[in-house]
């Protein structure tokens, strides 16, 4: 026979599991209210971070809140004048270190920004998508000069200019590089090699707030117009290996008309063969 329970011990054994069911539920309750609590906060706390990087101004001044409510054709008219302003100043420093031909990059894709979460310097909150910026290089051969000189001369000249200058030394390459920022902005480095008697020139602009994938996509469309037209910096002595050649100090190609795809017809693309 199994043992008999008086009333009084069931009662009291189901007041107790009551109890403890309903701690648990307190307690679970509980959780998941500090649980609650604790997602509000951090979405909080995320928003005003955002809020506070769309209110961040880029080098020109510029808001992030500025830019998303800029149409593309806006945000391309700046870009050019950022490119154009980019290799202006670019050409004045070339000058300065040497008025003589310079090697262009031979590559297309200086036209293209990059996107800006790639430098040290962007503001925060750049992404790959949201900032960019340009960059330009060119080739300087020379033989005749002492590097070691032309380096020194040319980081005083970029020191009284007020530019925060730095040098740095490899002895396993045998390479010097000189870097320098703007006030506003811009990147230069000077680098050269006691190997091959070369100067290698490289400037980055200021990192800009902006739609950089449409503008990419905006920009390589109007490239191609613009060489089908004949726009371009084509040059007959390109070297047909490096496709590298030679430029006078400033010269850069021009960055294509928002309208020139007004008149522009695309050449029709082979269609793949199908599978056989």
């Amino acid at each position: 026979m199994f043992p008999c329970r008086s009333p009084k011990v069931q009662f009291q054994q189901s007041g107790e599991k009551m109890f403890e069911e309903r701690s648990l539920e307190h307690s679970v309750m509980g959780y998941k209210a500090w649980v609650s609590t604790l997602m509000l906060v951090c979405a909080l706390l995320l928003s005003g971070c955002g809020q506070q990087e769309a209110q961040l101004e880029d080098d020109a001044g510029v808001t992030l809140s500025d830019v998303e409510s800029m149409s593309l054709k806006y945000q391309y008219q700046l870009a050019e004048e950022r490119y154009d302003r980019l290799n202006e100043f670019f050409g004045e420093v070339q000058t300065e270190i040497s008025d003589e031909d310079w090697t262009d990059s031979g590559a297309s894709s200086e036209i293209v920004p990059d996107q800006g979460s790639a430098l040290g310097r962007a503001p925060e909150g750049a992404t790959r998508d949201n900032s960019y910026y340009f960059t330009v290089s060119r080739w300087d051969a020379t033989e005749e000069e002492d590097l070691r000189d032309l380096m020194a001369s040319v980081a005083e000249s970029w020191q009284a200019h007020g530019w925060d200058v730095a040098e740095q030394n490899t002895q396993a390459s045998s390479a010097s590089r000189l870097t320098a920022l703007t006030p506003d902005g811009y990147w230069f480095a000077l680098e050269e090699d006691r190997t091959t008697q070369e100067l290698q020139l490289t400037s980055h602009s200021p990192v800009y707030w902006g739609d950089r994938r449409s503008l990419s996509r905006a920009i390589s469309e109007r490239r191609e117009a613009q060489t089908a037209a004949g726009e371009t910096w084509a040059t007959a002595d390109r070297d047909e290996e490096t496709r590298q050649a030679v430029r006078r100090p400033g010269e850069y190609r021009p960055f294509p008309d928002w309208g020139i795809l007004d008149n522009y017809t695309p050449e029709p693309t082979n269609s793949p063969k199908p599978w056989e």
